[in-house]
């Protein structure tokens, strides 16, 4: 059904202006040229696609033929939204928590740092990323028993704390002390806790 007709239609209608920019700016010393646009099914649903197009000139560089190779990459478009929107909602509420979130690698260093840590700490986030946690806010005479329970925890793979909600001795930047609550969560993902 295709052969004969204009590919313009089967390109979304707001990529066609980007798509004839594409073809003009092919010439003999660049004949081949990668670009993602958005097509239509012929039921008219929106598709992503990542097209390579290859120009062939004849002697006076004119354009003879346009070779385009596509490949359908609508899925993976999707994909990569829906993980954008779960990192702006997660990002939403980690700056409008009320409790102090903080999330550490399986070498005790920070890797967030939410506004209400920054309050309670002292700490700007951008100084304390990739900082060991314990030595920022544990007080000195509990980091010890702090860094023992925590090697034990790595190795066992889990922990009694896990889930429960405990009273602890905190740390500020200034080096005061307080009382606060403390829950922990482990993060499941591949590779190292």
């Amino acid at each position: 059904e295709a052969v004969g007709t204009s590919f313009f239609p089967l390109v979304a209608e707001e990529d066609r202006q980007a798509v004839r920019e594409k073809i003009r700016r092919l010439t003999p010393a660049n004949p081949v040229t990668t670009a993602v646009h958005q097509s239509l099914s012929p039921a008219g649903e929106i598709l992503w696609q990542e097209w390579t197009d290859r120009a062939l000139f004849d002697a006076g560089g004119r354009l003879v033929e346009l070779q385009s190779t596509g490949r359908d990459i609508t899925e993976q478009r999707r994909s990569e939204a829906s993980l954008r929107e779960s990192e702006v909602r997660k990002t939403a509420m980690l700056e409008s928590a009320l409790d102090c979130i903080i999330t550490i690698d399986h070498e005790g260093r920070i890797v967030e740092f939410n506004p209400a840590a920054e309050k309670t700490f002292g700490y700007a986030a951008r100084g304390v990323l990739g900082q060991p946690m314990a030595e920022l806010i544990v007080p000195p005479a509990l980091r010890g028993r702090h860094n023992e329970a925590y090697q034990r925890y790595l190795g066992r793979g889990g922990g009694t704390l896990l889930g429960r909600r405990i009273e602890i001795t905190a740390m500020r930047s200034d080096g005061s002390e307080f009382p606060a609550e403390l829950a922990i969560t482990r993060i499941r993902r591949e590779g190292a806790p």
